[in-house]
């Protein structure tokens, strides 16, 4: 007596259970027609867009454009104002040829205006200034009134470096590559997402398919218990028989169960993959077709050769080494440099007379940079770099 209690209490138990579970497949199939269906078009158009990995390549690209732009607006000719609009200095100074100590004074108003000019092709720089001042200066050494005038200085300076790199071109050259390499990444990353969507939105689909499996398992599973209890009660089977069926149960019921977590948890990764909210619901909808293509081996091998991006950012990095080679070379190397200047002076009491009698600048100067001794420095640096690029090649 006990026992058919016992069974019956038990019996009870899994009909709540299987009622429990209806409830939460209607629940779950409202959700669903509440939710967004996504085709896989639609999936990868948001991904493109909202992904966080494009938006990290789309604002790493972005940099490398504005980098260069930079670069490139600082090859053209740069302007300079500088305004002092007065200056005022009293200072006690010491005459040698009469060893005594005087107060010379000075009140002065100054401006410049400067251009400055790269020259891309020689990495010399060409600068026009204009220097305008008026002052008014007077000394107790002399005990002379104050005396004003004013002044301008107009001329033109070239500083070219010799027997070296040009830096700029170098310099610009990497920028350009810098900025292909990040179109190599952004285009390399979109392909990626592409396969990163499809492959997740073709498993969502299936671990959908997969919950509607289980659930005509389960449902299958109840009835046959159903039916074997049915059976038990009227003494046609043994007991052992609905035991078989009652685990059946429960086994199909644990799978439905656990596919719906895994399904949960898919569709946790395809958001995050398509930068969508957590909270936000979607579905995803899709017609499989079955399509057979065509590839010939040699044919796909030469147009990955030819055509896979990751070759040219590989011959890219190469490029990288083979600067840092030659920057290692340039490290206390033997140059020179020329710098040549003139230009026109005038002072004057009256701003009108300022060039009555100018007086003509001239500068040449040639520098030149000899390395004595560096305790192998440069020698270590050199074949450090041509191990890299050794490297670099080999990868």
């Amino acid at each position: 007596m006990k026992g058919k209690n016992k069974k019956l209490r038990r019996s009870k138990s899994f009909r709540m259970v299987s009622v429990f579970v209806s409830i939460f497949a209607c629940v779950s199939s409202f959700f669903l027609l509440q939710a967004e269906e996504l085709t896989l078009e639609h999936a990868l158009a948001i991904a493109e867009k909202s992904s966080p990995y494009m938006k990290n390549a789309a604002l790493r690209l972005e940099i490398s454009e504005k980098n260069l732009w930079a670069e490139q607006a600082g090859m053209k000719s740069q302007f300079y104002l500088s305004i002092t609009p007065i200056s005022f200095s009293s200072q006690r100074l010491f005459d040698d040829f009469t060893s005594s100590f005087y107060i010379q004074e000075n009140l002065k108003t100054e401006a410049q205006l400067s251009i400055t000019q790269p020259i891309k092709w020689t990495d010399g720089t060409l600068t026009i200034v204009d220097r305008f001042i008026w002052q008014e200066a007077s000394s107790s050494f002399t005990g002379s009134v104050p005396e004003a005038n004013f002044g301008n200085s107009l001329y033109f300076t070239l500083s070219q470096p010799l027997f070296t790199f040009n830096r700029t071109k170098m310099r610009i050259k990497e920028l350009e590559l810098a900025l292909e390499d990040s179109q190599l990444y952004y285009v390399i990353r979109r392909l990626e997402i592409e396969k990163q969507v499809t492959q997740q939105f073709l498993n969502l689909y299936y671990s959908r398919m997969s919950i509607q499996i289980a659930l005509e398992e389960y449902k299958n599973a109840t009835v046959s218990y159903n039916i074997i209890e049915s059976k038990v009660r009227a003494g046609i089977s043994a007991p052992e028989e609905l035991y078989q069926a009652e685990l059946t149960r429960d086994n199909s019921m644990a799978s439905l169960e656990n596919r719906k977590m895994q399904h949960e948890n898919a569709l946790d990764n395809f958001k995050i993959l398509l930068g969508l909210p957590l909270e936000e619901m979607i579905d995803v909808s899709a017609d499989i077709l079955k399509k057979i293509v065509d590839v010939d081996l040699s044919w796909a091998i030469d147009h990955g050769l030819n055509n896979r991006m990751e070759i040219r950012q590989k011959e890219i990095e190469i490029q990288y080494a083979l600067d840092n080679l030659v920057r290692a070379g340039a490290e206390n190397e033997f140059k020179a440099s020329v710098d040549l200047s003139f230009g026109l002076t005038g002072v004057d009491e009256r701003f009108a007379n300022i060039y009555d009698s100018p007086n003509n600048d001239k500068l040449i100067a040639v520098s030149l940079n000899i390395p004595v001794f560096d305790w192998g420095r440069r020698k270590h640096r050199l074949a450090a770099s041509r191990a890299q690029v050794e490297t670099v090649r080999l990868s």
